[in-house]
């Protein structure tokens, strides 16, 4: 007949209490991380769901190495058992002194995000100099050029844009004095043709 003897799982009945009392500490870590950082029902959902997985697991790899992979009710039962003893006890306790350890985990990832941004920022201010620099120069660069251009486009008179810009004036010259002409024609009695 194939039976567990009972000093076997006595021990590990107590060992599942243990774990269900290091459990509670390890809820404790999250919901400490859980105030400090995150507000929102979506981040403590995720939060929670990853608490989950991780209790499934450890309760997993204690069945596997405690009691040869089987899970028993009372190693549940132990495990649920030990969650509760601590917090109801030391959990209360952490709780009451969690706002001086959420101000020093703030302070810390304040100090971290202080200490990664400041050369992020230094750097950014370099650049932005750098930048305005080529701008600065770019600009002077495209004024003088632009004038070396308008000029060769003035001295090249073969270029289209200078023939049409002399065609038109032509025209435009050609049609006032045409207008005067026969304007005056007009005021001495001659009509034009």
């Amino acid at each position: 007949m194939y039976g567990v003897p009972l000093a076997v799982q006595t021990r590990v009945m107590l060992l599942a209490l243990g774990l269900g009392f290091l459990i509670g500490i390890l809820y404790d870590v999250f919901r400490i991380i859980r105030l400090s950082i995150s507000r929102g029902r979506a981040a403590v959902f995720v939060q929670d769901i990853l608490f989950f997985f991780l209790f499934s697991g450890i309760t997993f790899a204690f069945c596997l190495s405690q009691n040869n992979g089987e899970v028993r009710f009372y190693i549940i039962f132990a495990e649920i058992l030990g969650f509760l003893i601590y917090y109801f006890s030391f959990g209360a306790f952490v709780i009451r002194v969690s706002d001086k350890i959420i101000n020093a985990l703030r302070t810390l990832f304040e100090l971290i995000i202080k200490a990664v941004s400041f050369p992020v920022a230094l750097l950014f201010r370099v650049l932005r100099t750098i930048y305005r620099f080529f701008v600065k120069v770019g600009q002077k660069n495209s004024k003088k050029f632009g004038k070396k251009l308008k000029f060769l486009l003035q001295r090249n008179r073969s270029v289209l844009y200078n023939t049409f810009g002399k065609v038109f004036i032509q025209k435009n010259k050609n049609q006032k004095k045409l207008k005067k002409k026969s304007e005056r024609n007009t005021t001495h009695g001659k009509s034009t043709p």
